[in-house]
């Protein structure tokens, strides 16, 4: 068993549209997700956790294909327990925002996934500033690319994609739409907007969907575009206080969600099961998680967890 406790594996279940069980039955049109990792912030959500929580990323499987939402500490060693397979086949990233928790295992994906699986050409998309710092990246590694390619094999490249929101991909049924979010730093207001950009993500598979938050604050945006998903996996700071908005002095973690704010959010958008990632604890406990979440949303809700796998079938399986 993957968790210490079930009680971290399936923490309330409302409703027969959600049913946790133990081993897949997936048709043609199922979408699987794995959080590889759920750790908010360099620190990996809190005291102590630097070392014990991988940054929040997020693996998305459709239609044989597979994508990769953000890329933070852990992703490629957490691809590599899922098989070597996830990892040769990880060549499409599409990155929420530019802050370090969300792109520093893009080398190690870079430099030794896909392009040692024949798949040299390496994708990433995100807000404006992605092309630039992936170049940069590349322009790094050029030495070591260099040294290591194979004369009978292509040079690992990696192409970065500034996007805005609309769909920034749509092929063989998988569409993917960015939209935006809040994510500017709480020392500065809202008109910072553009200086600071942040995405969320929506995939749509033959009629079954999943929607990732990215790094924001609340946002109506966030309603809009989560409408009618089946999974709605929202960001979350445990210790922030939603009403303690709107002071003088900058609220710390102002520019996160509260539990209270997410639950408002998930009584909004309905969706068959609403997980948290980019868990920001700030002392706080799961159980505090919960309950504050349940003071604005009594839906189906879990706590994600490192390597949990949700299946978008015909119901919305979590996965032991």
């Amino acid at each position: 068993m993957r968790f210490k406790n079930i009680q971290f594996a399936v923490l309330l279940i409302v409703g027969a549209c959600f049913l946790p069980i133990t081993q897949s039955h997936a048709d043609e049109a199922t979408i699987k997700v794995t959080l590889l990792g759920t750790g908010g912030g360099p620190g990996g959500g809190g005291p102590n956790l630097v070392t014990k929580k991988m940054n929040a990323t997020t693996l998305v499987e459709a239609g044989g294909q597979q994508f990769l939402f953000d890329a933070g500490r852990g992703a490629f060693l957490r691809l590599a327990e899922l098989s070597p397979q996830h990892v040769s086949r990880t060549d499409k990233v599409f990155l929420t925002h530019l802050h370090s928790d969300h792109i520093v295992d893009l080398s190690d994906l870079f430099l030794n996934g896909s392009g040692r699986g024949s798949r040299p050409n390496f994708y990433v998309w995100g807000p404006t500033g992605t092309a630039e710092m992936t170049g940069h990246l590349a322009k790094a590694y050029d030495w070591d690319l260099t040294y290591r390619t194979n004369p009978r094999r292509p040079k690992l490249v990696m192409t970065g994609r500034d996007v805005s929101e609309g769909v920034v991909y749509d092929q063989d049924g998988i569409k993917i739409t960015a939209f935006d979010v809040d994510h500017w730093p709480p020392r500065k207001q809202a008109r910072d907007r553009a200086e600071f950009p942040a995405l969320g993500y929506r995939l749509d598979y033959k009629g079954r969907s999943v929607v990732i938050s990215g790094d924001t604050r609340p946002t109506k945006n966030m309603v809009k575009f989560a409408a009618g998903a089946d999974v709605l996996i929202h960001e979350v700071h445990v210790g922030l206080d939603g009403s303690e908005r709107g002071g003088v002095r900058p609220v710390r973690g102002a520019h996160h969600t509260s539990p209270r704010e997410a639950g408002e959010i998930f009584a909004e958008t309905k969706p068959k099961l609403a997980v948290y990632t980019h868990i920001v604890w700030g002392r706080k406990s799961e159980q505090d998680l919960i309950d504050l979440t349940r003071d604005t949303y009594s839906g189906p809700l879990v706590v994600g967890q490192e390597m949990m796998q949700i299946e978008i079938g015909d119901k919305v399986k979590v996965l032991k």
